[in-house]
């Protein structure tokens, strides 16, 4: 297997490769590629006998396919082999290119039907005619298109190519049922007012450690406490306290000196033990009982 023919068709055009490989010598394999498109044809004495390629087995297509590209690579080799259980064809390539020229052709006058694919189409709201036959598809475009819709909406919507829906397009715009118009304006949307989020909700734990920290930063200090001040009803009864100013120990030790004092003390008389309501209307002459009437 040997390659006899190998270039670019940016120069060598399709139709001037399959009117060079039509010649009765020439069979074997033509491979060509673009992009992501593959193209082989299986000739035999100057004829297709088959072909295969990324849009089918459609050997015009291919054909057709073939000449519209402007960039990719091709190769010829000297070797035939056809899939198994095909029947081979006998296909003039030059007809086949002068077919897929006119094709080409046509195409080209129906995309420029609409270069632009944001062209901008609504439904007529009164059309001229008096009467109106539309087929299904027609129908369907209508009711697409409705108050207003962009060719690039309706080839999405629809799910048709560009071939297939300019043609359709165009046959209701010349009969007066949809017109070219003006894309409206976006219109621009306010933000809503995102309420601020809540504050988070303190666990038990984290309220423990807060007032921790709260009793951390304000320590208890007993020597900034008041001093502690005892009210005696008796002055006899301070016998055994010191001021509040001295130390614990000294506290203390007058405490059980208090005490023991206490215990050993002998135990007054009758008439030098007064009750404690008396002592108190001595001290205060308001509250002192009048005296007894004679």
């Amino acid at each position: 297997m040997r390659v006899i023919l190998q270039g670019s068709v940016r120069y060598f055009a399709a139709a001037e490769l399959m009117a060079l490989l039509a010649q009765p010598v020439h069979t074997g394999t033509f491979d060509a590629d673009s992009g992501e498109k593959r193209i082989r044809l299986f000739f035999q004495d100057g004829k297709i006998a088959w072909g295969e390629g990324t849009s089918g087995n459609d050997v015009q297509a291919l054909v057709t396919d073939l000449v519209g590209w402007t960039d990719g690579n091709f190769t010829f080799l000297d070797a035939v082999s056809l899939p198994d259980g095909v029947t081979p064809l006998a296909l003039d390539p030059i007809e086949l290119a002068a077919e897929g020229a006119r094709r080409n052709a046509e195409d080209q006058k129906v995309l420029a039907l609409y270069p632009d694919e944001q062209t901008y189409l609504r439904v007529v709201p009164q059309p001229q005619t008096d009467v109106i036959s539309l087929k299904p598809e027609q129908f369907q475009i209508l009711f697409t298109i409705g108050t207003g819709r962009s060719l690039a909406h309706l080839l999405t919507a629809l799910g048709r190519s560009a071939l297939d829906l300019y043609p359709a397009v165009h046959a209701l715009q010349t009969a007066g049922l949809i017109e070219v118009a003006t894309a409206p304006e976006p219109v621009a949307q306010t933000p809503e007012p995102v309420a601020p989020p809540p504050p988070p909700a303190l666990s038990q734990s984290r309220r423990s450690t807060d007032l921790c920290a709260i009793l951390k930063t304000r320590p208890y200090r007993p020597e900034s406490a008041p001093p502690l001040t005892v009210a005696y009803r008796d002055e006899s009864r301070k016998t055994g306290f010191s001021d509040p100013s001295n130390s614990s120990n000294d506290q203390t030790t007058d405490v059980l000196a208090r005490t023991s004092s206490r215990r050993s003390r002998p135990l007054q008389s009758s008439q030098a033990i007064r009750p404690l309501r008396s002592l108190r209307r001595e001290r205060n002459p308001r509250c002192a009982l009048p005296a007894p009437a004679v």
